[in-house]
């Protein structure tokens, strides 16, 4: 049996935004890690601009240069 969550349990806020050009680099990357056959970048680069084409975002997240906002990676 499980719980319900709580407020409190919930996680951080999620936002959702159409991708654009600089979300490119981490989509790639996630998709070379997630895949043994992954798309190749320039097919993601023809989908910038689709209402389709999302990408979901938290505080704290990898940035497109591969670190997050502190700096780290």
């Amino acid at each position: 049996m499980t719980t319900p969550a709580t407020e409190r349990d919930a996680p951080e806020t999620v936002t959702i935004k159409r991708a654009d050009q600089a979300d490119l680099l981490a989509v790639f990357r996630i998709e070379q890690r997630a895949f043994s056959q992954p798309w190749p970048f320039t097919a993601f680069d023809g989908f910038v601009g689709e209402a389709g084409f999302l990408v979901a975002t938290k505080p704290g997240d990898v940035d497109t240069a591969g670190s997050d906002r502190r700096g780290r990676r």
